[in-house]
C-alpha cells in the first residue's frame, strides 16, 4: 500500500511540475516592482496571489510625483493604496485551447483603493478638497519571461499610467 502513494505522489510531480514551469509568470505568490511615468515619475511596488491559474489577488502601492514645469497645478505628490484582481488572458486560452503563449503573459484587471494628493507649493481649497479621493483603475500588464528574470509592462487609469519593472516570485 505505501508502494501505492509513493508511486501516485511521484507521478503527480512528473506531471504538474512541467505544467508550472510552462508559464511566464510566476505560478506561486509574487511581488512587483517599477517604475511609472506619465503624467509625471514615480514607483509601484505590490503583491500579487494567483488563484485557480487563471486569476490574481493584488494589492498595489502607487507612488507619482508630477513636477511643476509639467503643469501648473504640478508640484503635488499621489499615493495610492489599489486592492484588486486580475484575469490572465493567455492561461485562459492555454487551459481551453492548449496555446502555447511561450515566455509571455498577460493580464487584464481592476484595483480599487484610496489615494491621497499632497501640494508642495500652493494649497488651494480646490486641492485641499482633493486630497483624498477613493480610485477604481481599470489595468492591462503584459509580462515576459526573459532568461531568469519576469518584466512587465503595465497601463492603467492611476497617475501614472504606464509602468514598467521586474516581477519576484516568493
Amino acid at each position: 500500500m505505501p508502494a501505492r502513494h509513493a508511486l501516485l505522489v511521484a507521478l503527480f510531480l512528473v506531471l504538474c511540475l512541467p505544467a508550472q514551469a510552462q508559464f511566464a509568470t510566476p505560478s506561486l505568490p509574487f511581488v512587483q516592482l517599477g517604475a511609472s511615468g506619465l503624467p509625471g515619475v514615480g514607483g509601484q511596488a505590490g503583491f500579487a496571489t494567483p488563484a485557480f491559474t487563471v486569476l490574481t489577488r493584488e494589492g498595489m502601492l502607487y507612488a507619482d510625483y508630477e513636477p511643476r514645469f509639467l503643469d501648473e497645478d504640478g508640484g503635488r505628490l499621489l499615493v495610492g493604496l489599489g486592492l484588486g484582481g486580475s484575469v490572465r488572458v493567455l492561461r485562459v486560452l492555454t487551459v481551453i485551447a492548449d496555446v502555447n503563449t511561450g515566455p509571455y503573459d498577460f493580464d487584464v484587471g481592476f484595483r480599487f483603493g484610496p489615494s491621497f494628493f499632497f501640494s508642495f507649493f500652493e494649497q488651494t481649497a480646490a486641492s485641499k478638497a482633493r486630497s483624498f479621493r477613493l480610485f477604481a483603475e481599470p489595468f492591462m500588464r503584459g509580462s515576459a519571461r526573459l532568461g531568469r528574470r519576469v518584466v512587465y509592462v503595465e497601463l492603467g487609469a492611476q497617475p501614472g499610467h504606464l509602468r514598467a519593472g521586474l516581477l519576484f516570485g516568493l
